[in-house]
């Protein structure tokens, strides 16, 4: 399992128990994010490092679609979160969340949508689920 997987698995089970609901890959004709809610009200979008530290995390990158999904989420007055996830694949993983309403104005636009960590950390807390 890469770590990619790893990171979206225990993202999938920590949103699982917190909210207490199911939920489910896109669809094919769905893109911007790794998970949704069964009402298509709730979305997750999962970032992984296997570096443990956030600090350490300058920056994560968000494709358009991504972008554009959390942007018309926030818009519709739906829920989409990103997810950074420290220490993949170490017995230290953590989970940290994020709101769209706090980093969907810090996104840079450039190839890919630059989300700067530093940044998002200074006003927001990202807690563990």
């Amino acid at each position: 399992m890469n770590a990619s997987t790893r990171a979206e698995d225990h993202v999938r089970r920590k949103a699982e128990r917190k909210f207490k609901k199911t939920f489910l890959r896109p669809l094919p004709t769905e893109e911007g994010f790794d998970f949704r809610d069964e009402e298509g009200r709730h979305f997750i979008e999962v970032k992984g490092t296997t570096r443990s530290d956030l600090k350490k995390v300058h920056f994560r990158t968000l494709t358009e679609a991504e972008y554009g999904k959390a942007r018309d989420a926030l818009n519709s007055g739906l829920r989409y979160q990103l997810v950074i996830v420290t220490g993949v694949g170490t017995p230290q993983t953590q989970s940290h969340w994020y709101e769209a309403d706090a980093f969907v104005p810090l996104a840079e636009e450039g190839r890919h949508y630059i989300v700067p960590i530093a940044k998002l950390r200074r006003t927001t807390k990202g807690r563990d689920a």
